[in-house]
C-alpha cells in the first residue's frame, strides 16, 4: 500500500513536537521542569506531546516562553 501524505493538522503537529522535543534538549530543561512551566501534571505534559492537538493555547505559550521560541517559531520552525 502506498503511503499517504500527512494532513496539514498532522504536519503541524510533528512540527510542534519536534520544537519541544529539540529545544528542550538544547537546553537542558527537564521533562518535570516543562511541565511545571506548563502548569500542568507530567502526564498531562506527556500525553500533550503524543497529541499536540490537545495542548491549549496558554499551556502552549507558557512551553514557549520556557523554551524561548515564540508561538510562530513552534509551529512552523522558522528562526
Amino acid at each position: 500500500m502506498p503511503k499517504l501524505k500527512r494532513s496539514e493538522e498532522e504536519e503541524i503537529a510533528r512540527r510542534i513536537r519536534a520544537n519541544i522535543a529539540g529545544r528542550k534538549t538544547y537546553l537542558g530543561v527537564s521533562h518535570d521542569e516543562l511541565a511545571y512551566a506548563a502548569r500542568v501534571s507530567p502526564a498531562t505534559l506527556y500525553n500533550h506531546l503524543n497529541r499536540p492537538g490537545d495542548i491549549r493555547l496558554a499551556e502552549l505559550i507558557r512551553l514557549s516562553q520556557k523554551l524561548g521560541l515564540s508561538l510562530k517559531q513552534m509551529i512552523l520552525c522558522e528562526e
